[in-house]
């Protein structure tokens, strides 16, 4: 019988500055098993070769091919800049990496990148940023929106379903039916029918299929933009090697992947696997019964032992065969949180299973990693961090939980203080009063540089109304323990929430106005309520003020997390979003505090 031996995959577009979580988490618990893992990250691989010479060398040929792109007007203004772009790509790329410090000057030359569409959409920003921003952190903006604009350019060439973070992802978002996702993994498992960038992929992949032999192929799916290109890479594997058992898994099959009945999928994949997946892949290869898995057969669930675990265990990521060189960092906006997402290489740790409040109404409390909460004992996370250093020369964290528990920083902060760690890190925590001066002095001192935290409607009824166990107030101690301690702090932020009225969201925006005037928060960013079908609004709609639309689910379902309801009397939504995001832009810039919430709602307009 041949040995099992697996290779783990995050698909194309994830992001391009840091591995994703999954795959080194995975791989590190089934090395521990005694497993045979490698991994491949093919968003890594493929931004080092979009982003290349080499790449814009290809991009020529195909504009000077074709006759319908040769006379577009992006064909005339890539030929127009081709010497320019060829000579330049490498080296911003080098820079954008830290290996060239030495160009900064040149490249913040007004003359020393073409400027093309970003450049243009950017243009407030980068006046702005010009003024505000060290001269280094403005040569990396520059430089980053010059790989921006390449990748425009490869979309509009080579590729149209690619973007920089995400991968024909209209077609996955909100797909009830399988039928359109289907058809194009089938058209396109041929390789003639292939996008550029599926058989870029698929070539890669293939070289380490040839390589390594393995047994069972995994892909992660974290988000939309990555399931169109995981399947049709499945797609091509069944075509290609049969024998191969291909299984996904990851945060878009476990919120909206619960309840699939189109067993078309099953011509694509062999398992499909939801919530943490390490017990679900020791039942896939072997050493138990089937867990939390779903099959052509039926959804699996009979062993439940490790799903209400008392204890959380740090699983050490493995970054074997990760090629940190690879990855790209950007700075792309003056939001100062937007930009430590993805300046830099981040190693990712998760502390906790789930939320210690998981009570909030808009929340997927009844999945997993929201409501079956557990943590994790601080010395063995230390250690855990210890190791990474010593293996990988990296310093920088990102713990990726739902919320860092107060109690948890803590004791996290003295043990990485008491080892002389020096590392830097950041995450997500609620604006809990536990966050005490003391508590983010001790975080400060042991390297935490930023958090950011769910700030939601910044109403206080509203507030009430979701469940978030915060009150205006209390998140502004919060923000003054932290601020007081160098800690940069981002809020997210929530509008259209259900009864939600005009005049409460323009009342949201003053409170997010005297926040960033007071100097509490450095980052915002306001995203539109979207009601979920695991969340407590979805269970009780009329103790909202809404009412589910009667839109009967397909026979055959594929995928669903947002429904649609209805609510009487909504304000001007869109406008109302355009305003709180413009207003938003200014406060982080540092401007516009004497504007009062209308004056934006008026600068936009109604019409």
């Amino acid at each position: 019988m041949q040995q099992q031996k697996i290779l783990l995959v995050t698909p194309p577009m994830v992001q391009i500055n840091s591995p994703y979580a999954a795959t080194p988490v995975l791989a590190g618990f089934l090395k521990q098993q005694g497993y045979d893992v490698s991994q491949l990250d093919l968003s890594a691989q493929l931004a080092s070769e979009i982003f290349s010479s080499k790449q814009i060398k290809q991009m020529g040929k195909t504009v000077k091919k074709s006759k319908i792109l040769r006379k577009s007007e992006v064909g005339e203004f890539f030929l127009s800049y081709y010497e320019d772009y060829f000579e330049t790509i490498d080296a911003a790329v080098d820079f954008l990496k830290g290996n060239a410090p030495e160009l900064q000057k040149y490249f913040l030359k007004r003359d020393s990148l073409p400027e093309g569409i970003n450049f243009y959409n950017f243009a407030d920003e980068l006046k702005r940023a010009k003024k505000t921003l060290p001269a280094s952190d403005f040569a990396r903006m520059r430089v980053s929106l010059f790989i921006d604009d390449v990748a425009e350019l490869f979309q509009q060439i080579q590729d149209d379903s690619f973007q920089i973070s995400r991968y024909a992802e209209s077609i996955s978002a909100n797909a009830l039916y399988f039928d359109e996702l289907y058809e194009r993994c089938m058209q396109h498992s041929n390789l003639e029918n292939a996008t550029y960038t599926e058989a870029l992929a698929f070539e890669r992949l293939a070289s380490r299929i040839e390589l390594e032999q393995p047994t069972h192929v995994g892909f992660t799916l974290p988000f939309p933009g990555t399931v169109s290109m995981a399947l049709v890479l499945a797609a091509m594997l069944k075509k290609h090697y049969p024998a191969i058992k291909i299984v996904i898994g990851g945060g878009f099959v476990n919120s909206e992947l619960r309840d699939i009945s189109d067993e078309r999928i099953f011509e694509l994949v062999d398992y499909i696997c939801y919530d943490e997946g390490f017990a679900p892949w020791q039942g896939i290869l072997g050493e138990h019964g089937l867990v939390r898995t779903r099959t052509k057969t039926g959804y699996h669930n009979e062993f439940v032992a490790e799903s209400s675990p008392s204890k959380y265990k740090v699983i050490e990521p493995d970054y074997e065969g990760i090629d940190f060189e690879k990855y790209i960092p950007m700075y792309e906006s003056i939001n100062p949180m937007h930009n430590l997402w993805s300046d830099r290489v981040w190693l990712k740790l998760q502390l906790t299973n789930g939320c210690y409040w998981h009570k909030c109404a808009f929340c997927d409390v009844a999945l997993d990693y929201i409501g079956n909460f557990c943590s994790c004992d601080a010395k063995q996370v230390a250690d855990v961090v210890e190791n990474l250093i010593k293996k990988t020369g990296r310093r920088d964290f990102h713990f990726t939980d739902e919320a860092i528990p107060p109690v948890l920083a803590r004791e996290l902060s003295k043990e990485f203080i008491s080892r002389k760690l020096e590392l830097t890190w950041w995450g997500n925590i609620r604006f809990d009063k536990g966050f005490s001066e003391e508590v983010c002095q001790l975080m400060a001192r042991s390297g935490c540089v930023a958090v950011s935290a769910g700030l939601e409607c910044a109403q206080e009824r509203l507030l009430k109304l979701m469940n978030k166990g915060i009150t205006l107030e209390s998140a502004r101690e919060t923000c003054r323990a932290l601020k007081s301690a160098g800690i940069m702090v981002h809020a997210y932020l929530m509008y259209d929430f259900p009864t939600e009225t005009e005049l409460e969201t323009l009342e949201a925006l003053t409170n997010v106005r005297d926040m960033f005037k007071e100097g509490l928060l450095d980052s915002a960013f306001w995203h539109r309520f979207a009601l979920t079908v695991h969340s407590p609004i979805a269970a009780n709609p009329k103790a909202f003020g809404i009412t589910l639309c009667d839109k009967p689910l397909p026979e055959k379902l594929f995928a669903i997390n947002e429904i649609p309801y209805k609510e009487q009397d909504k304000p001007y939504i869109h406008k109302l979003g355009a305003a709180l995001r413009l207003a938003t832009q200014n406060y982080m810039a540092g401007y516009g505090f004497e504007h009062s919430a209308k004056f934006w709602l008026a600068h936009i307009g109604r019409d």
